[in-house]
């Protein structure tokens, strides 16, 4: 299996509907697919809705 790398560094903005747990579900998605998360930051957090920043290490 391949190695994430920071040659493949990438920032995902995700918008979506607020959920009980969106930073568990995101997390989750993400490593699932084989990135190593760097870093994850909550820009807004509304009641109808949760806009998050994710930066991962991908693999090629």
């Amino acid at each position: 299996m391949a190695n994430t790398s920071p040659g493949y560094a990438i920032t995902i903005r995700i918008e979506g509907t607020a959920s009980k747990q969106p930073v568990s579900e995101i997390t989750q998605a993400v490593t699932e697919a084989g990135a190593s998360i760097t870093a994850l930051d909550v820009v807004e957090s509304f009641l109808e809705k949760v806009v998050i920043d994710v930066t991962c290490n991908a693999i090629d």
